[in-house]
């Protein structure tokens, strides 16, 4: 989206609006790294903030493992951790993340 965002001229701005909103910053399914050393799978983006969307955290970055899965709301004002940037899965030899996002049901 940042990408997209910098070609200035190439988009209609208020249709590239609309297209952000609708699909968010961070679209279901992207991966992005926590304030909080550890990985997470966008898994919604139904909040008040297009910056602060729900994830679902699973890999720890300090001991490079997998880590208890954990939801995330980061919109809500208890939520301490933040977005810090969006991750390439393939830089972290990491595959079947749709496992954390897609429903059960759409895997088989």
């Amino acid at each position: 989206m940042r990408r997209m965002a910098s070609w200035t001229g190439h988009f209609d701005r208020p249709v590239f609006e609309a297209f952000v909103k609708t699909v968010g910053i961070y679209p279901i399914g992207s991966l992005v790294q926590l304030k909080s050393r550890r990985l997470a799978v966008v898994v919604g983006s139904d909040t008040p903030s297009l910056l602060r969307p729900k994830v679902k955290v699973f890999f720890c970055l300090q001991t490079r493992r997998l880590c208890a899965e954990e939801f995330l709301d980061l919109s809500l004002p208890e939520c301490e951790d933040r977005i810090l940037q969006a991750e390439d899965p393939a830089a972290w030899n990491l595959t079947g993340l749709e496992a954390y996002w897609m429903p059960a049901e759409s895997l088989s």
